[in-house]
């Protein structure tokens, strides 16, 4: 009777240990092999090789005539439709990259969501990479730090756009590249913006293709680097004073949820020194030009956030679905207006 429970007792013992054995067992090789679907998925899409560091400027070590930089947090629905409308803009044969930088909460944490719908995007027009934020950047670190020029007269064109709901039409790019062509050399060209983003001027561009306004455009920008160069070593550098902070009396208020610094915007800072340098930003004005009140090359959809309960179809304007040579027949002499909406002569 003793010897046949010692077996029994023993036999158990057995099955036990097989079992704990073979559990290991499997979930190392499970582990393993999703471990090595990470990696194919991260080798697949994060082509570029520039580790971006938080608070630091991002120089790459790739040139390419266009970068396009995503900036997101945790709208992956926001992101998802941005991605789509940038997978189908013309890039005319010239080569492309598209940087998406993913910011974490004041705890460091990423959106899970987001991060996935990054990763998930293969770009039919060039190179990818998704770059995670190590520390809280806020919307000032993630759009200032996001591209460091190799050089001022570097000939690599950037479009920085925020993933709020923004739209592209697929000729953003042939539209921009002209406006750098007329424009790059002007001394007061600080850069381009696809739309304004509300209605600021108080007088009319009249029915000339584009518009020289002094103040910066959010919603998608796309800066001289010689300039951009300068606001980024300016900014760093007068940021770091506590008493000092971007303020004239003439300014269009802005205001923003999360500035990253302190209570002022960049585009607060990029303003101001825009206004010291006497620099200003070329916006189209199809909306005039092709007489519709629609036409534009970057839109905004109503996101669900502060103001918005729920998610609206509804568009600042249309994107431009057909190109026109008109578009890029730029005039000799450009208005240019102030920050309070007036027209200028020579500045």
């Amino acid at each position: 009777m003793r010897l046949r429970m010692r077996l029994k007792r023993k036999i158990r013992i057995v099955v036990v240990s097989a079992t704990v054995v073979l559990f290991l067992s499997l979930w190392f090789i499970i582990r393993l092999r999703h471990c090595d679907e990470c990696d194919e998925q991260l080798a697949s899409v994060n082509f570029t090789e520039t580790e971006c560091i938080t608070g630091t400027p991002c120089t790459y070590a790739n040139q390419v005539a266009l970068r396009v930089i995503v900036i997101t947090s945790n709208r992956s629905r926001s992101l998802a439709r941005l991605l789509e409308s940038l997978d189908v803009v013309e890039l005319d044969g010239d080569s492309g990259s598209l940087e998406i930088f993913v910011d974490c909460d004041e705890r460091g944490l990423v959106d899970p969501e987001t991060v996935k719908t990054a990763y998930a995007f293969h770009w039919r027009r060039g190179l990818v990479g998704v770059h995670l934020q190590t520390s809280h950047a806020g919307v000032n670190g993630q759009w200032i730090d996001a591209w460091r020029p190799a050089t001022n007269d570097t000939r690599e064109i950037v479009l920085i756009l925020d993933d709020d709901g923004m739209g592209v039409s697929r000729y953003f790019y042939r539209w921009i590249k002209a406006v750098h062509g007329r424009y790059g050399d002007e001394p007061d060209f600080a850069g381009t913006a696809l739309t304004i983003g509300r209605d600021r001027l108080p007088n009319s561009p009249g029915i000339e293709p584009v518009y020289m306004y002094r103040g910066v455009g959010t919603w998608g920008f796309s800066p001289k680097a010689s300039v951009w160069r300068g606001f980024q070593d300016w900014f760093h550098a007068h940021s770091q004073r506590s008493k000092f902070r971007p303020h004239f009396p003439d300014a269009v208020a802005r205001t923003s949820d999360d500035s990253g610094d302190s209570g002022t915007t960049w585009e607060q800072w990029f303003d101001y020194y825009a206004s010291k340098e006497k620099m200003f930003v070329v916006y189209s004005n199809l909306k005039d030009y092709n007489d519709n009140r629609s036409s534009c090359f970057g839109t905004k959809y109503r996101v669900s956030g502060l103001n918005v309960p729920n998610d609206d179809p509804v568009t600042y304007c249309k994107l431009i679905e057909r190109w026109d040579d008109r578009y890029v027949s730029f005039p000799e002499y450009i208005t240019r207006f102030d920050l309070d909406g007036n027209r200028i002569g020579k500045y």
